[in-house]
């Protein structure tokens, strides 16, 4: 296998990143390590990429970040098995929606969303990482803006409506 055909497949691989990045998500529930698992699944298809098929490697990849996602689950709980019965669950049905057709679409969607993610004003992006990200309550949120409840939860579902138009939008699809 030459150079260029290693890169190649490294390449390849970069593009199935936003699709595997979500699905160790689901396994891992913490964007960085879920980042951080489809990091390590790239560096292990470095150092296989000879023996990986080319024509398998969406489905050695999401296998990879698989055990990935779970090492890094059992590192960070002391409840190893339960944990790992769990993830188990997770990650089929996280592959049974990513699957095929739904893998593309998923994928699709997460760039989309994205996209509309780097349209927002950098107000609305901190407030939906303190919200999702950070998982902080709309109370502490309040506090923190100095804001009613009320007033932050109206803004946040502002915010994630504008969003679905404009994934929607991305993805061809009209509101009803």
């Amino acid at each position: 296998m030459t150079r260029e055909q290693e890169d190649q497949i490294m390449r390849a691989a970069l593009s199935y990143q936003q699709g595997l990045t979500a699905y160790a998500y689901g396994i891992i529930r913490d964007w960085g390590l879920a980042q951080d698992a489809f990091q390590e699944a790239l560096i292990a298809l470095h150092h296989k990429v000879k023996e990986v098929d080319v024509e398998r490697l969406e489905a050695w990849l999401r296998r990879v970040v698989h055990h990935k996602a779970v090492d890094c689950v059992r590192k960070e709980s002391n409840q190893t098995e339960a944990v790992e019965r769990l993830s188990h669950i997770v990650a089929e049905f996280m592959h049974s929606r990513l699957d095929g057709p739904h893998y593309k679409a998923a994928n699709e969607q997460v760039v989309a969303l994205n996209e509309c993610m780097q349209k927002l004003n950098d107000g609305a992006r901190l407030l939906l990482n303190d919200f999702y990200g950070e998982k902080h309550s709309c109370v502490d949120l309040a506090s923190r803006y100095q804001r009613s409840e009320n007033a932050l939860r109206l803004q946040l579902s502002r915010i994630r409506k504008g969003l679905k138009i404009c994934v929607d939008g991305k993805m061809g699809r009209s509101e009803c």
